[in-house]
């Protein structure tokens, strides 16, 4: 696709022609939180009670998911992990463009194939879910990402990988790693406008259940920062922010593999912390809400790569190592 107008192409072919799009579903409202019936009665009317009672107030389901879980937290006076549980169950039963015939169905996860980091992230990537992977050069953070992409697609699920300027996907990789070349469609955005317009098809043509990858969106973003000084900067970090967050209230599982910075010299709130490292997530305070779960990668270990779990929805943390081998990713203790 050329920068002026994105477009997906599928994988398997060699040009870059414009995919068909299915056309948009209608928005759907979405119902206040004191209305909703939940199973666990008393602990939901604490919750909206609670959420009701903060600056600015939280009414609606898509308020509640569309805010920061860790500082909604940081508001409310509730026990540890009662608002993610509440907003789990706000999601499973009112998330936009769910058919009452699934209401009682599992959440949709997204596997890695590497059994260390599937239990990591309690099952794989979740849909409905911002999944942030960050860390330096050459932690792993594309080939994770890549082998999570390919095991959707055998399982039958679109994907939309988004390549922001790191031309990174790679079609021989991805058929090593037995990913089904017709279900992944790629485009090459060239700058953060072309980004955002990807971002845009994606919504087109993903249902829910199906992934879509943007790997270094750092790459296209960061030349636009520059402090107070340029705010229209700051207002493509947001547009990103929201369109990233606007895919996954889709239900689609959106992944996104960020860069590092120069961490604080006291370690606090840096992901390098986590492995004794001097890095922190690239494009600031800003992005920082953008995900809802945080995996940080180190640099490799005599071929072994690390990860933690730098936050999650539920408050879990946790580590994980695992290979990367022609196949995909896999067990360190893996042959």
């Amino acid at each position: 696709c050329s920068p002026l107008h994105s477009s997906f192409a599928r994988a398997s072919q060699q040009g870059r022609e414009p995919c068909a799009h299915a056309s948009r579903r209608a928005n759907t409202k979405m119902p206040l939180l004191s209305s909703l019936v939940l199973p666990d009665a008393a602990a939901a009317d604490a919750a909206v009670a609670a959420l009701q009672h903060i600056a600015p107030p939280v009414l609606s389901v898509e308020a509640l998911l569309e805010r920061d879980l860790e500082a909604l937290e940081a508001q409310i006076d509730l026990p540890r992990g009662a608002l993610a549980s509440f907003r789990r169950a706000v999601a499973h039963h009112y998330a936009p463009l769910r058919n009452a015939s699934t209401l009682e169905d599992e959440e949709v996860l997204t596997p890695t194939g590497c059994a260390a980091v599937d239990a990591l992230l309690g099952g794989g990537f979740r849909g409905g879910d911002v999944s942030e992977v960050v860390g330096p050069t050459c932690s792993g953070k594309t080939q994770l990402l890549l082998a999570t992409a390919c095991r959707a697609s055998e399982r039958g699920r679109n994907v939309a990988w988004v390549d922001a300027g790191s031309s990174s996907f790679s079609p021989a990789r991805a058929r090593a790693m037995k990913g089904r070349l017709d279900l992944i469609r790629v485009c090459y955005a060239e700058d953060a406008w072309a980004m955002l317009r990807s971002l845009d098809d994606a919504g087109r043509f993903l249902k829910p259940g199906d992934v879509c990858v943007v790997d270094a969106p750092s790459r296209v973003l960061t030349p636009n920062l520059g402090g107070d000084r340029n705010p229209q900067g700051h207002q493509l970090l947001a547009l990103a922010t929201r369109a990233l967050q606007t895919l996954a209230r889709q239900g689609i599982c959106v992944l996104v593999a960020n860069s590092t910075a120069r961490g604080l010299s006291d370690g606090m709130d840096d992901e390098g912390s986590l492995f004794n490292e001097n890095w922190k997530a690239a494009l600031g305070p800003v992005w920082s809400t953008c995900a809802s779960l945080r995996l940080a990668l180190a640099a490799p270990r005599n071929g072994v790569f690390r990860c933690a779990l730098a936050k999650a929805p539920d408050g879990s943390r946790g580590e994980a190592a695992f290979r990367v081998c022609a196949e995909g990713v896999v067990d360190e203790v893996a042959s």
